[in-house]
């Protein structure tokens, strides 16, 4: 599974990593992006789709809470496939699980959940809960 870095390669995109300050996971300019040199694999792929999905929409530095939300709204449809979730859900013992099952990190997982209709919600979670 790509990290996206070959996307952002394509795109004309520079990553760095290195040791960000405090809290920080990733940044972007525009130009870059700036990632921990602490994250997981997982990690790393879900940052690079989010910065990603920033450079695309013309974001230089940090957003409002309601644009953050909507970046981590597309971020997570780009990560996370009906497919995968469907596959994994039963086998899954908790939505860590799942999450590490289908590559992505557990909050991308949730903000994919969040962002579905909620009759998918429903069928999704009756598959989830029926399996365990």
């Amino acid at each position: 599974m790509d990290s996206g870095e070959r996307l952002a390669e394509a795109l004309g995109v520079r990553i760095v990593t290195h040791r960000l300050p405090g809290f920080l996971v990733a940044a972007t300019d525009g130009r870059t992006i700036y990632l921990d040199d602490r994250l997981t694999y997982r990690e790393r792929r879900c940052a690079i789709i989010h910065e990603l999905v920033h450079i695309e929409l013309g974001h230089k530095e940090c957003q409002s809470p309601a644009v953050e939300k909507k970046v981590r709204a597309a971020a997570a449809d780009r990560l996370v496939s009906w497919q995968a979730v469907w596959d994994h859900a039963p086998w899954a013992h908790s939505l860590d699980e799942l999450a590490e099952d289908v590559m992505v990190t557990k909050s991308v997982l949730s903000d994919w959940i969040a962002s579905l209709p909620e009759d998918a919600r429903y069928v999704l979670q009756m598959r989830f809960e029926c399996a365990a």
